[in-house]
């Protein structure tokens, strides 16, 4: 009887002995959730236009996060609509002017949302013709207005063309452009009936006191006149705005010299080096120079001259040539006041 006693003891010791012992490093552990913390959208603001369409992309952090399921939505509906698209982008369209939000958000219950803000304009009305150089000026009173060049010169058929030339201030080609022939004045350049600065009486030979108008009248724009609408003769400043274009290269373009100017927003118009046109001379410095009116007077002590712009290779600058001399003209386009 001891004996089976003593057996089953040395038994249970060996047994004991073989038990193994819990890990306490390197084991592995059951694999929990991972929430998602943050989601970050691009952009994260939008003006549109009527009409237009983006897609905006959600980023989720971490990166990995166990669910990255997401939920989009936009409201007001009437306004921002959701098109195509899965997962972390989608598409949407702007449907009325008005403001807007987009949000998305985590489906993983960790309530984590982000939102874009939306504003949409109404769709610009600008014609055929009329190019975005990414230029904005500054207007009165604080204001300020979205510029368009033209594609081409006045009374051109192509970018290249080099269309009609005028004298400052009025609305036909001639064949003599001298002070014989200018419509605001009495036969000499000391002699003017319109546009002249109340200070220099001694140019003025009209009725009455010097009139002191420096800027064309819509009327004597012949930009103006021959397209009508928000088409005119850009001013002094605005031709100094686009000479601000970094991307000016003097080029020859479909056989043509002339200056292509490239705006900040990648957008080009060309200028063809179309010279100028004196008395009844054919046209001068054609494919070497290009001249250019504004519709803005030299009134602080010349007013016999205009403002006018001036390309050759290497320089974009601007002069004050005679009112009567011939030039072309590249009209701009301001839309109407939103």
């Amino acid at each position: 009887m001891k004996r089976i006693v003593y057996l089953a003891a040395a038994l249970l010791i060996a047994v004991t002995g073989c038990k193994k012992e819990p890990k306490t490093s390197g084991e592995e552990k059951p694999v929990g959730k991972t929430p998602v913390t943050a989601i970050s959208l691009s952009p994260t603001d939008l003006t549109l236009e009527i009409g237009e369409k983006v897609v905006i992309t959600a980023t989720v952090t971490p990166a990995d996060a166990t669910d990255k399921s997401l939920s989009w939505a936009a409201a007001p509906n009437d306004i921002i609509k959701m098109l195509s698209g899965e997962g972390t982008s989608k598409e949407f369209e702007a449907l009325s002017a008005g403001n807007a939000s987009i949000a998305v958000y985590a489906l993983d219950g960790s309530g984590v949302k982000a939102e874009c803000s939306v504003t949409v304009k109404a769709k610009s009305a600008v014609p055929s013709g009329a190019v975005d150089l990414g230029i904005t000026m500054k207007g009165s009173g604080g204001t300020t207005y979205k510029l368009y060049w033209a594609d081409s010169n006045l009374g051109a058929t192509s970018p290249e063309g080099n269309g009609d030339y005028y004298a400052w201030g009025e609305v036909k080609p001639k064949t003599d452009y001298s002070w014989a022939t200018y419509v605001w004045c009495k036969g000499a350049s000391n002699k003017l009936t319109k546009y002249c600065p109340t200070n220099l009486q001694s140019y003025w030979a009209g009725s009455g006191s010097p009139d002191g108008k420096i800027v064309l009248d819509p009327e004597d724009d012949v930009a103006h006149a021959k397209l009508g609408g928000n088409w005119r003769m850009p001013t002094f400043k605005e031709w100094q705005e686009l000479g601000k274009c970094e991307k000016k290269v003097w080029t020859t373009q479909n056989g043509v010299k002339g200056m292509l100017i490239t705006g900040n927003n990648g957008n080009s118009i060309f200028l063809p080096a179309a010279g100028f046109k004196k008395n009844d001379e054919s046209a001068g410095g054609v494919g070497g120079v290009g001249y250019y009116w504004t519709s803005s007077l030299r009134y602080e002590d010349k007013p016999e001259t205009a403002w006018n712009g001036f390309i050759k290779e290497g320089n974009f600058s601007q002069g004050s040539p005679e009112r009567c001399y011939g030039y072309p003209v590249r009209p701009v386009y301001q839309p109407a006041a939103e």
